[in-house]
Formats: C-alpha cells, sequence, structure tokens
C-alpha cells in the first residue's frame, strides 16, 4: 500500500540522514576525557545514574546488584531502588565468558533455559520460568523489534559485539509491553558509544576438533561534547557437522553478518535524540546432499534470511520532574527457504540437479514480516510520587507461502493492537516503594479490549537485605507464532501449524517476588538471590499432531487449541562471592539452582491410539543450575562455567513415546592473556573448551525419516576455540 511504502521510506530516509549527521560531527575532532558518560548522562532529561557501582579500592564488582536497569519500570533506576526484579547480563561478564550470540549469554542464568529444537536447522527456543518462546517478549532498546517470523533463529543470529547487556524480567510484561510478555521479557541493549574506541575480535573453533567455525566482529565508537555513535559488524561461518555418522548434518551449515549503529545527539542540555539501526542476512541449511540442490535431497531444512530494523527516538525534559518521548521503530524479515525432501531418495546422492520430483519440488517457499511500533510516553517525576503515561499502536504483517507449487499461503494475517499505558509509583519513605500500572489493549484478533494489571512492592529491610513482591498479567492473542513458522521437516515433509477454529486468546496471571542481600566487607563482597514465580495459565495453548486424512493438501499438521489451563511454579537460588586481592588480582564466584515444575492442568494426548499422553510441559527439565568462577591475576584471566540440565520430558514421535532424559553437565573452561602495544592498544589472546566431557545427546535419531524435534541438551558437543582480541 501507498501509506506503508510512505511511512517506511521516512523512517529509511530519516535513519540514515542521522547517521550521516553522526558521522559529520564525528570529523569535527571534538576531544573529550575518558570519564565523562558518553550518553551525556549529566545534561540527560533525566537524573544521572552510574551504570556500575565501585568498590572501596575503585574497582567495579563483577556481581552488582546496583546495575542500572530500565526495562521492569520503563525508566532508568538503579536495581537496588526497582521494585520489578530483573536480571542483567552487561557486558563485562559477556566478554569474560566469550559469548558469541544471544544464546550464548543468556545459558547458565537461572530460570532461564534456550534450547535447540530441530536437528536439522537447529532453531533454538527462549523459556523463562518453563514458559517458551510465544509465552516471552523479546526487546531491543525497549522495543519490539523481533517479530514472529525474525525470532525463529534470532537466538544465534545476533552477534555479541551488538550487545552492551541483556536484562531479563520474569512474568507478565503486558502491563508495558502488550501482548506476548506472558512469561517474562528480555531487552537485548545494543553497544553504547562511551569513549573514542576501535575494537576486533576473530574467533576460530573446531566442533569436535573436526569442523570449523569463524567468527570476526569490529566495533567503532566516538564521542563529542553533544554526541556519540557506535558502529558495528560481523560475519559468521560454521561448517555442517554429523555427530552420529549418518550422513545428516545434526549441526547445520550457518553462514552470515551483521551491520549497524547506534547513537544519539543532545542538541540542549534537555533534548536528546536517540537512533539506531541493524541489517542481519544469514544463510543456513541442514540435511544431507548439502551441495546439490535443496529439492535432490533427503532432507533438506534451509533458509535465506534477511532481517533489518530501525528506530528513533526523542526524548525532552519540559521542566524540572517532567519530560516526554516520542518514539518509531520499524523491522522487516524476508525468509526464502526449502523445507521438504525427496522421499523417494534411496540414500545414494543424485548425479544431477536436474533429476527433480514433484515431492521434493513442491517445498519451496517464501515468507515476508513487517512490523511498525510508535508512540509516547509522557513522565512525571514529584519525588514521593512519579507516574507514566503512554500510547502505543502496533502494526504486524505477515505473508507465507509455497512458491514451488502454487500461492497457497500458509499463514496470512495482518495484526494491529492499540495499547494505553497508565503507571503510579510511590514513595512514602526511603524504604518502601510501590509501582502499579495498568495497561488496555485493543487487538484485532480480539473482539474485546484487554487490561492488563500490575503491582510491584519493594521493601530496603536494611541498607544490604531487600525484599519486592509482585503481581502481574498478561495474554497471548490467537496469532502465527514462532513455531509455526519453522516447518519442521518430518518424513520428507514439511509438517505446518494451524490454529483451531475459535481459538481464544491466552490469559495469564503470575505471582512472585525475591529477597536479596549484597554485601562488602572490605576486600569481600558477597549476597545471595532467592525468588519464586507461579503464573497461572488459562486457556492455554497445546499443540499436538493432527492427521487431516481427507485433506486435500498438508494432511498431517500441528493443531493449536487451547487447554484447560495450564501452570508453571518456579524457584530458584543463587549466591554470589568475590574477593580483592590487590588492584590485578581478584576472585569472583556466581552459583545457582533453579527448580521449575510446568505442567498442563489436564494431560495432553499426543496420539490416542496408543494412549500417548502427560500432564509435564516438553523440554522443561524441574532442576537445573549453573557455575561460574573467575580468577583474575595480572594479565591473566581464568574463567569455567558450569551449566547442569536435569532431566526433562521429550517426544519421540517416530517412535510414538516419550522419554525422561539423562542429566547433563555442560563445563566449559577458558584462559585470556592481555597485553599492551603502546599506552592506548590492548590485546587479548584467549582460548578455550566448550563441554569438556562432550556430554551431548546420545541418542540423535538417523536418517531421512527421523523426528527432527527428538533433539534436546547442550547445543554443542565439546567445542575447541582460540581466539584474539583488539581494542585501541
Amino acid at each position: 500500500m501507498n501509506h506503508k511504502f510512505v511511512v517506511r521510506s521516512i523512517l529509511t530516509i530519516s535513519m540514515f540522514f542521522f547517521l550521516g549527521l553522526g558521522f559529520f560531527l564525528s570529523a569535527q575532532d571534538v576531544k573529550v576525557e575518558e570519564e565523562t558518560p558518553a550518553s551525556g548522562e549529566q545534561n540527560k532529561p533525566q537524573a544521572p545514574l552510574v551504570e556500575e557501582k565501585k568498590s572501596d579500592e575503585g574497582k567495579k564488582k563483577e556481581f552488582d546488584l546496583g546495575k542500572v536497569v530500565v526495562t521492569g519500570t520503563g525508566k532508568k533506576t538503579y536495581y537496588k531502588d526497582s521494585p520489578v526484579p530483573t536480571r542483567t547480563i552487561d557486558r563485562k561478564r559477556i566478554e569474560k565468558t566469550s559469548s558469541g550470540n544471544i544464546y550464548e549469554i543468556v545459558e547458565g542464568q537461572n530460570g532461564v533455559l534456550p534450547g535447540v529444537e530441530c536437528q536439522n536447522c537447529n532453531f533454538s527456543e527462549l523459556r523463562i520460568n518453563g514458559l517458551g518462546s510465544k509465552y516471552n517478549q523479546m526487546l531491543v532498546n525497549g522495543l519490539p523489534l523481533i517479530g514472529s517470523l525474525s525470532s525463529v533463529y534470532i537466538l544465534q543470529q545476533f552477534p555479541e559485539i551488538l550487545i552492551e547487556d541483556v536484562e531479563i524480567v520474569k512474568g507478565g510484561g503486558s502491563a508495558l509491553y502488550g501482548g506476548g510478555a506472558v512469561g517474562g521479557v528480555m531487552d537485548i541493549h545494543l553497544r553504547k558509544p562511551d569513549k573514542n574506541q576501535s575494537e576486533i575480535k576473530l574467533t576460530q573453533s573446531m566442533i569436535e576438533g573436526k569442523t570449523p567455525t569463524t567468527d570476526v566482529s569490529f566495533a567503532q565508537s566516538h564521542v563529542s561534547d553533544n554526541m556519540g555513535l557506535t558502529g558495528f559488524g560481523n560475519l559468521h561461518y560454521q561448517n555442517a557437522h554429523d555427530v552420529n555418522g549418518d550422513g545428516f548434518s545434526d549441526i547445520g551449515i550457518m553462514k552470515g553478518g551483521s551491520l549497524g549503529f547506534n547513537g544519539y545527539i543532545q542538541p540542549t542540555m534537555d533534548t536528546e535524540l536517540t537512533y539506531m539501526g541493524t541489517s542481519i542476512q544469514e544463510e543456513r541449511r541442514g540435511g544431507n546432499a548439502l551441495n546439490d540442490e535443496p529439492h535432490n535431497a533427503g532432507i533438506t531444512e534451509g533458509m535465506n534470511t534477511l532481517i533489518n530494523m530501525g528506530a528513533l527516538s526523542w526524548n525532552q525534559r519540559v521542566m524540572a520532574g517532567f519530560d516526554y518521548d516520542i518514539y518509531a521503530a520499524f523491522s522487516s524479515t524476508e525468509r526464502k527457504s526449502y523445507f521438504g525432501g525427496n522421499r523417494g531418495w534411496d540414500e545414494t546422492p543424485l548425479e544431477t540437479s536436474d533429476d527433480t520430483n514433484d515431492t521434493g519440488i513442491e517445498a519451496y517457499g517464501r515468507t515476508k514480516a513487517v512490523d511498525y511500533t510508535s508512540g509516547t510516553n509522557l513522565r512525571y517525576d514529584g519525588g514521593i510520587w512519579r507516574a507514566l503515561l503512554g500510547y502505543q499502536v502496533q502494526y504486524n504483517e505477515l505473508i507465507d507461502r509455497a512458491t514451488g507449487r502454487t500461492t497457497k499461503s500458509y499463514a496470512k494475517e495482518t495484526i494491529t493492537d492499540h495499547g494505553v499505558i497508565t503507571q503510579a509509583e510511590w514513595i512514602p519513605v526511603k524504604a518502601f516503594t510501590m509501582l502499579a500500572g495498568v495497561r488496555t489493549d485493543v487487538n484485532s484478533q480480539i473482539d474485546d479490549p484487554i487490561v492488563s494489571p500490575r503491582v510491584n512492592l519493594l521493601y530496603h529491610i536494611t541498607k544490604e537485605l531487600d525484599i519486592r513482591g509482585m503481581y502481574s498479567s498478561g495474554f497471548a492473542a490467537p496469532r502465527t507464532y514462532v513455531e509455526d513458522l519453522h516447518l519442521g521437516v518430518y518424513e520428507g515433509l514439511p509438517r505446518t501449524t494451524k490454529n483451531d477454529k475459535g481459538l481464544k486468546p491466552e490469559k495469564s496471571q503470575t505471582y512472585g517476588g525475591n529477597l536479596v542481600m549484597d554485601a562488602k566487607r572490605g576486600k569481600v563482597s558477597y549476597g545471595f538471590e532467592l525468588g519464586g514465580y507461579y503464573t497461572d495459565l488459562k486457556d492455554a495453548f497445546e499443540l499436538t499432531p493432527y492427521d487431516d486424512e481427507d485433506a486435500d493438501t498438508d494432511p498431517d499438521y500441528n493443531l493449536r487449541k487451547n487447554s484447560s489451563g495450564a501452570s508453571s511454579l518456579a524457584s530458584d537460588v543463587s549466591v554470589n562471592f568475590g574477593y580483592d586481592f590487590n588492584a590485578t588480582h581478584s576472585l569472583e564466584v556466581e552459583a545457582g539452582v533453579n527448580y521449575i515444575k510446568a505442567e498442563y492442568e489436564k494431560a495432553v494426548v499426543y496420539d490416542e491410539t496408543i494412549d500417548l499422553k502427560d500432564k509435564r510441559f516438553l523440554k522443561t527439565p524441574e532442576v537445573s543450575g549453573n557455575l561460574l568462577l573467575i580468577y583474575s591475576l595480572a594479565r591473566w584471566t581464568f574463567t569455567s562455567d558450569v551449566v547442569w540440565t536435569g532431566p526433562m520430558l521429550i517426544l519421540n514421535e517416530t517412535e510414538g513415546k516419550l522419554k525422561t532424559t539423562d542429566s547433563f553437565f555442560d563445563v566449559g573452561l577458558q584462559i585470556a592473556y592481555a597485553f599492551y602495544v603502546k599506552d592506548n592498544t590492548k590485546w587479548e589472546v584467549f582460548g578455550g573448551i566448550k563441554n569438556i566431557a562432550d556430554s551431548y545427546q546420545n541418542d540423535l535419531m538417523k536418517g531421512y525419516d527421523r523426528d527432527p524435534a527428538y533433539i534436546y541438551g547442550p547445543s554443542l558437543p565439546r567445542t575447541y576455540y582460540l581466539g584474539l582480541k583488539g581494542t585501541l
């Protein structure tokens, strides 16, 4: 439509204009001191906030619960003063663990479980408190830029070089972020321009010592008196790897790259314009005969994906205690795909790519999704009382079709959502904070308006001990979700997902809280967190295999329908300890254990002919844990991490059975050495082993008729890596 083209053009031209303006101003050679906050915190409309507190010796604490958080309340707040339980994974933590993408960044976080969902293409999913991707909202810089289509592979596509930190909020977030924020919210913040600096990084990995993976990344930042700009990019190439030697890949080919920028301009002391843009491109393919045409293989799950996203935001302080922001954002995702295979394939590669048949050629597809978001927030800070009033409109368009045979769409939908947000915060005394808010959504997929309230309480028992309580609600509208857009190939045919007629929206209520201690005694810092959450799902969605023998096409598919209900009970315990021997010698330890019981009220029937059913959520371990040790000695840093994944229930559709898996202990070790060339150039050589004990699934299915969803446990077998990083 013309109006869509106009809006898209304005946003694109505006972003490139401000990017060009940023580079022009950067060239003016205005210098600032290293200590000056890059985002102009002293001049920002809101009160200045330091990103991390420092210890008595001036050394930053790795596990500092006093970090600044945004996602839970919609404004910058020290975590200690935020009534919303929030977990932050900062840049320092990301670098010390050599995490390569979002998947690896969130691994080992209490209550957060990423997992590979497909043996062919390695599609992954994120679970928070036992609730899968469709229950969790993913944000970029606080905006819903990651839609159903882009989220299919985004956990592995979004490289760490783009990321400043990741905030995770457990519990329903629909009061601020609308539909989809049922189980939790993950907010990815892009790299901030905080000083004039260049960074380059090269990492070479070998899966089981055989299959290479190469990553090359760069970042460039520049700041001046009133502006800052960071540009970044990444190239990634991973070869296919066959773990069980059956001639079909278990870890697919992944090759692509990304480019992006994130910046700000402050025309006056009371105004700020922020802007960002990111483009991610990836080719991915799994199965067999990977050098042949997709339709000539026994199995092919392959796709070429291009994701573009961008945003503009204007913030202004009108007077003391009052400011507002206006924002607009868009994201577009285009995917060319092949989900299928040649069922007549006889396990011998075909001689020529011209030899095709109807079974193989029909599985080509093309999908396009466009998401627009805009809105405004008004904020008032009166000391004891604080308030927020906001409005947001979202427009989502998705078209998914099979191009190899007809133009029949697997999915075609347009969704609009208008949300009005009101929030009040009351701080009668310094030790107590109460936050209450409600969002009302008018969604084109739901007949009546949806009202999502929430209440959060914070009480400082002592200077070092805090307790929080919370109630939140959420909803998920009937629509196309992430698993619908991954067409798993089962016995050579793509398995689609369809919504049941009369599917009702899913609603949730979450009750929870945490008890947090953060203390320091001389050179010793220590703390703990006890958390608990209970989520009740009404009309919860469930997926079951369905065989429609009367259908002319797609007789086998997954049917999404409402269940009687479901619930998730999650509790976690984490402790941290730090000891500063001196300014260059320290020890940091963090450990945690998490318990989750997620189940439907009534058993889900997976195959009624053999009475195959169970109440428990699939691929959700009841018990999991993590351990992280970081030992720094002068220029040496030793890091070890352990991710324990307990037994979980999994469905093997090919064999028609449910299985409880064994536990996995994924142990990693890294050694890094830093050295300097001249005073301002730092280089670091690092290397290590992931999954040292090779704790990996030992019953991967074989052949073209395997069930690709029968995969669980760590994402990689034993993997060696070596890298070099330079900071100039």
